[in-house]
């Protein structure tokens, strides 16, 4: 199975290691739905069949239901709108997550970077709100990649425009 997976700039900038193509990788992945504000762009997304299992924790998202997805040998930790069990097709974005948007003892999922691409985006300035930036519109640019950044660039354009690296999107070929 081959899994768009998106590591987002602040992650790898923060405490990311940099990875390379051909490399194995251990991930604690993270599922949005689509629909949800942190699901990514359409370009992010992918149709998942998978099992679905709830269980507890105790900072789980108010509201919501921790469930452990399996799809073959990939394990994606999903905060569900509600109960949710056995066999689910789900479609949204696939995001690596090594801070609180998955728990610490949530299994890892194994698998081999195929692609990697650095994903840019136009950003202007809210005229409502000085110094608050929004996407200029919902189309990013992809420029392949043999390594990922370890740090991401920012380039100002005209007054009140930017573009902004906002981190890397994986083909992660995970096996059964």
């Amino acid at each position: 199975m081959l899994l768009p997976v998106f590591v987002s700039s602040w992650q790898m900038e923060c405490c990311g290691t940099p990875f390379k193509l051909g490399e194995h990788l251990q991930w604690r992945l993270r599922f949005v739905e689509a629909g949800r504000s942190d699901s990514g762009p359409v370009e992010h997304h992918v149709e998942l069949t998978a099992h679905a299992e709830p269980f507890s924790r105790d900072l789980g998202e108010v509201g919501r239901t921790d469930t452990r997805l399996t799809a073959g040998a990939a394990v994606l930790y999903w905060s569900a709108a509600g109960a949710v069990a056995g066999a689910v097709i789900l479609t949204g974005g696939v995001h690596e997550d090594h801070h609180a948007g998955v728990p610490e003892d949530f299994p890892v999922t194994t698998g081999m970077v195929r692609r990697i691409r650095v994903e840019t985006r136009d950003y202007r300035e809210d005229p409502a709100q000085s110094r608050t930036w929004v996407k200029a519109h919902s189309r990013a640019t992809y420029r392949d990649v043999s390594m990922s950044p370890t740090w991401f660039a920012d380039v100002p354009g005209d007054a009140g425009q930017t573009r902004a690296e906002t981190g890397v999107l994986v083909d992660l070929e995970v096996n059964d």
